[in-house]
């Protein structure tokens, strides 16, 4: 009995060893009280509403590996940026909604991008922090070798959303393919395929896309890579068929950011202590995720359902938010990048 109390304790401590440890999150996202915040306290915001998630890599301590100089973080690149942008899935098959064409989902996707990057060299611009451009990025023959090309629906990159871009449709007509799955350059991969970001995001090591990853950290000089994804989901309101109870209509929005080393980072710091692995997994710093939900309005008067009601009952909220969770988590992300110096 002895021995079995022991060995238990010895695999409880081997199974808490990789296990993964959380903190922030636990404030829920106020966005009157964020736009009324100093700078100097969206810092402190971003520890509390931003949810970190952390887990050590095989055979090394995160806290540790800092003190190689391998493992500081002082050049790296935004190398995906996707978004999920749509009315929500329960409401595809009836009722009347709002769509975004093609286009329309691509200028906000690039638009979101915009603020991330601008974001993050803000933030970063007293510490010196490189950060590579998306063309430079998108130049390197690492980046290109791997994937596809995608269809650019924006000719005009200074383009507004329009009539065409926002629309309300009912469950039965004839919705574009192109409004529900849109492969773009930063693609929002709504309905049809598996974000990228679940495959290679969250605080347990990537294997999905790690050739691509290291070979891209090697060619420009990367220390580390950012995967990001934005998603937002509004659906309509209603009564529960069962409980009577009634359903607000509303928006969820979140965004989920992963700092990733290369794995080629995690088998030099095992060389340097005379340990060694096959894995060739790519190795995260930190995981991050900020959420919301928003009060919007769809179910109006058909007179109503207008461009500029769209524009003002959805549009317009997923926008101011989206924008803030991203600050949020560019904060919190950049004073982890700092720490590692």
């Amino acid at each position: 009995m002895k021995w079995f109390v022991l060995f238990l304790s010895f695999a409880t401590l081997m199974s808490c060893a990789h296990q993964v440890v959380q903190d922030g999150g636990q404030v829920s996202f106020d966005y009157d009280d964020y736009k009324n915040m100093a700078p100097e306290e969206r810092l402190t915001y971003a520890q509390t509403v931003v949810k970190r998630e952390r887990r050590n890599p095989e055979g090394v301590e995160l806290e540790k590996i800092s003190q190689y100089p391998i493992g500081k973080i002082k050049k790296l690149g935004v190398v995906l940026f996707e978004t999920q942008i749509k009315a929500s899935r329960s409401g595809l098959a009836s009722d009347r909604n709002i769509y975004l064409s093609e286009s329309g989902k691509q200028a906000l996707t690039e638009s979101f991008y915009r603020t991330f990057e601008f974001e993050l060299k803000k933030i970063s611009l007293p510490m010196a922090l490189e950060w590579v451009s998306k063309d430079d990025l998108e130049a390197s023959r690492a980046f290109r070798a791997y994937g596809s090309v995608y269809k650019d629906f924006m000719l005009n990159r200074s383009k507004k959303l329009s009539d065409l871009d926002v629309f309300w449709k009912k469950g039965g007509e004839k919705i574009p393919e192109t409004s529900l799955l849109l492969p773009a350059n930063m693609q929002d991969v709504s309905l049809m395929y598996v974000p990228a970001y679940e495959l290679m995001g969250g605080a347990k090591p990537s294997q999905h896309q790690h050739h691509w990853v290291n070979d891209l950290c090697k060619e420009l000089g990367l220390d580390a890579v950012v995967v990001v994804s934005l998603s937002a989901d509004w659906s309509r309101g209603g009564v529960d068929k069962r409980s009577q109870a009634v359903i607000p209509e509303k928006m969820d929005i979140s965004v989920e950011s992963t700092i990733l080393y290369p794995w080629s980072t995690h088998h030099k710091i095992l060389e340097e202590q005379k340990k060694s692995t096959t894995q060739k997994r790519n190795m995260p710093l930190a995981a991050y995720s900020a959420k919301v939900s928003v009060p919007v309005l769809i179910s109006i008067d058909p007179a109503q359902e207008t461009f500029e009601t769209a524009m003002k009952n959805v549009i317009f909220p997923l926008t101011v938010h989206g924008e803030s969770l991203l600050s949020l988590v560019a904060q919190r992300m950049v004073a982890d990048i700092y720490q590692t110096y």
